[in-house]
């Protein structure tokens, strides 16, 4: 089990946050692909492999939020795939332990009183794009000593539906705790019932329904996901937003005995 940061808007090279990482106490970093100082083809990627063994800090990879795996032309699933599978070739050089993905929840059209989501309407069309698409990624991450992990976000039913048939196909996941809360714990009972297929958490306190908090300021009981991953054996991404937020939540931690 590793603990580790994300990525942080706040700096523009990944040199000095993986030397911040290893400072603070934390042995991973997750970079994030939706930022262009991360995008691995610009970065010297021998150097950031050599960093990360000077300062034993490992990598992980958060793929593009917009990523869809589903469109229903063709032509945009395949764009991705083939970029999924360069990503994978570049994180191996720097042997990155994970990919973690967003699930694009696609169109929706909003009446007075619902939204419907075009992948609602066309649910089995959707899926089997999905689930199809996945695996091909899956199987070329694997090969390559990668996991791929699915993440929760926002959770509408159609959405429910969607994560209870990945799980059916033994796909590995990300279990982010914030959105958890932010969207009515829909995604904790599905979770609950495969523990053993979640590799991954990333963990931020929530206020009200604003998530990304620091550990300790908000609604989180902190101490039960942690056990849940020690448990489990997941690697944790503190996922706060700044470097005074992570460093508070480091700090939680340790004085609760956490780490």
């Amino acid at each position: 089990m590793k603990i580790g940061m994300p990525a942080l808007t706040s700096y523009n090279t990944l040199e000095e946050q993986i030397e911040i990482c290893h400072q603070i106490g934390l042995n991973l970093l997750e970079i994030n692909l939706n930022y262009p100082y991360c995008d691995l083809e610009t970065n010297d990627l021998e150097k950031i492999a050599a960093l990360g063994e000077k300062y034993h800090v490992a990598f992980s990879i958060h793929y593009d939020e917009y990523a869809d795996f589903a469109s229903f032309h063709h032509e945009i699933t395949d764009a991705w795939i083939n970029h999924f599978k360069k990503t994978v070739l570049l994180a191996q050089k720097i042997k990155a332990r994970r990919i973690t993905i967003h699930l694009f929840e696609g169109v929706h059209v909003t009446l007075p009183n619902e939204k419907i989501y075009v992948n609602d309407v066309y649910f089995e069309t959707y899926i089997n794009n999905l689930t199809t698409h996945l695996k091909e990624c899956f199987d070329f991450a694997k090969k390559h000593d990668i996991d791929l992990c699915i993440e929760n976000v926002s959770m509408p039913d159609f959405m429910i539906k969607t994560f209870e048939v990945l799980f059916s196909n033994h796909f590995h996941f990300t279990y982010d705790v914030g959105h958890h809360y932010e969207f009515g714990f829909k995604a904790r009972p599905i979770y609950e019932k495969h523990w053993h297929l979640v590799k991954h958490m990333h963990l931020h306190d929530v206020i009200g329904t604003s998530p990304h908090k620091a550990l300790g300021t908000g609604i989180l009981n902190v101490r039960e996901m942690i056990e849940i991953a020690k448990e489990h054996q997941m690697d944790v991404i503190i996922e706060v937003k700044s470097l005074p937020d992570l460093k508070t939540s480091v700090s939680y931690l340790k004085e609760h005995h956490l780490i």
